[in-house]
C-alpha cells in the first residue's frame, strides 16, 4: 500500500511538471519599416536694430550704415546657413524693390547668443550724393536669413527698420583767387587770369549760387564793385554786374550727383572793366560765393 502511495506521488509530480511546459503555437510574422517625414523648422529673425535712425552724408565721401539682427532656429545654430544672410535697401519708406548698390551679402557672424540664436551684422555705404530722404519718405530695409533648407525674410511680426538720410549742401572750389592781373585803364571785359572758377557739388542737394561783391580798395582809393561782372562762359555777352548785395547768379546751378556723375560742376567766368582816372595801385577785396538748396 505504501509503494502505491509513493508511485502515485511520483506520478503526480511528473504530471505537474509536464503541465508547466508552454504550448508552442505555430504562427507567421512580417517585419515592419516605419517612416515619418518631419518638416523643417524654419529660422526666425527675432530682432533687428540699426546703429542709428538718422544719418548725415559725409562731404565727398561715404557714410557707413550698420544693422545687427538675431536669427533663431529651433534646430540649432548649426542648421543656419551663414551664406544666405543679407540686407537689402530700398529708397522708399515701404520696402518694394532693392537698390542693388546697397545690397550686402557679405554679412558677418557676431556671436552665438545661445544654442539656437545667432547674431549677425551687415553694413553698407551711403554715397554723399545719395538722395536725402526723411520721415515718411525714408529708406527701408529687408533682412534675409536662411538655414540648410531655405530662406526667410524678416519676421512675420517684425518689420525691418527704416532710416533717414539728411540733406547736405556742400561744394568744392578749385581756387579762391580771382586775379585780373595788370589791366589797362579805359578797357572793358578784362578776364580773370584764373578763369574759370569751378565749383563741384560734393553734397546731395540741387544748388543755385549767389555772390556778394565788395569794392576793391588800396590805400584809401576804391575800385568800385560795379566795374566787375560774372558770366557762365568765356564770352562776356550777357554778363551779370556784381553788387554788394547777396544776389543769385543768373543761370548758375549745380544738380546733385548721381552714380554716373558723382560731382557735377558749374563754371564761373569773371570780368573787369577798368575806368580811366583810376589811381595806379594793386586793389584787393573780399567777395563771397554762397550755395543754397534749390
Amino acid at each position: 500500500m505504501e509503494r502505491f502511495h509513493q508511485a502515485l506521488t511520483a506520478g503526480s509530480i511528473i504530471l505537474m511538471l509536464v503541465s508547466m511546459i508552454p504550448v508552442i503555437a505555430i504562427a507567421d510574422s512580417h517585419g515592419l519599416t516605419p517612416s515619418a517625414t518631419v518638416g523643417n523648422d524654419p529660422p526666425v529673425i527675432t530682432s533687428m536694430a540699426l546703429d542709428d535712425t538718422s544719418y548725415d552724408p559725409t562731404e565727398a565721401s561715404t557714410t557707413r550704415v550698420t544693422l545687427t539682427f538675431n536669427v533663431s532656429d529651433n534646430n540649432g545654430v548649426g542648421d543656419l546657413d551663414d551664406s544666405k544672410v543679407k540686407v537689402e535697401v530700398d529708397d522708399a519708406n515701404s520696402f518694394a524693390s532693392p537698390v542693388a548698390k546697397y545690397t550686402n551679402t557679405s554679412c558677418i557672424v557676431v556671436q552665438d547668443i545661445s544654442s539656437t540664436v545667432r547674431q549677425y551684422r551687415c553694413s553698407w555705404n551711403m554715397d554723399y550724393w545719395d538722395e536725402a530722404r526723411t520721415g515718411a519718405d525714408s529708406y527701408s530695409t529687408r533682412v534675409t536669413a536662411g538655414d540648410n533648407a531655405g530662406t526667410v525674410s524678416n519676421d512675420t511680426t517684425t518689420n525691418a527698420p527704416t532710416y533717414d538720410y539728411t540733406t547736405l549742401v556742400a561744394t568744392d572750389i578749385d581756387s579762391t583767387s580771382i586775379s585780373f592781373g595788370s589791366v589797362t585803364t579805359g578797357t572793358e571785359n578784362n578776364p580773370a587770369t584764373e578763369n574759370p572758377t569751378t565749383l563741384n557739388n560734393t553734397g546731395n542737394a540741387n544748388l543755385y549760387i549767389n555772390i556778394t561783391g565788395a569794392d576793391l580798395t588800396s590805400n584809401g582809393f576804391t575800385y568800385a564793385i560795379g566795374y566787375f561782372s560774372v558770366d557762365l562762359d568765356a564770352d562776356p555777352t550777357g554778363e551779370q554786374t556784381l553788387t554788394t548785395t547777396n544776389t543769385q547768379i543768373a543761370g548758375a546751378s549745380i544738380p546733385k550727383g548721381t552714380d554716373g556723375t558723382p560731382s557735377p560742376e558749374e563754371e564761373l567766368y569773371w570780368f573787369a572793366d577798368t575806368p580811366t582816372g583810376l589811381n595806379p595801385a594793386t586793389y584787393t577785396g573780399s567777395w563771397t560765393l554762397t550755395q543754397y538748396e534749390q
